[in-house]
């Protein structure tokens, strides 16, 4: 587990977060990080993601998307850049919340 919620980070989340292969909890949320998950991030086999409150976006590419609604728990702002989905300035996408009582 990395919990990394409400402590004002700022900038991107680094591309080596993806070398966190157990890593199974993250949580992001409540800081001031911004632009695109990065898609490195599909290595990691997490069951909760927590990025909401974040001016973080996600990739709109398949493989991104999938790997994003593959996580049980997934709390985030789900949006894609426009250059990805294709208006402006920002779209946001369905919202991917699968909560998940058991874990």
């Amino acid at each position: 587990m990395l919990s990394l919620g409400g402590n004002v980070l700022t900038g991107p989340v680094p591309p080596e977060l993806g070398n966190l292969g157990t890593l199974e909890y993250l949580y992001l949320n409540q800081n001031l990080l911004s632009g695109p998950l990065p898609h490195t991030m599909i290595r990691v086999p997490l069951r909760r993601f927590s990025w909401n409150r974040t001016k973080l976006c996600a990739p709109a590419d398949d493989e991104f998307q999938r790997w994003l609604a593959s996580i049980p728990f997934n709390e985030g702002n789900s949006i894609v850049p426009a250059a990805e989905a294709g208006s402006s300035p920002w779209t946001k996408s369905p919202r991917h919340s699968n909560g998940d009582a058991s874990a």
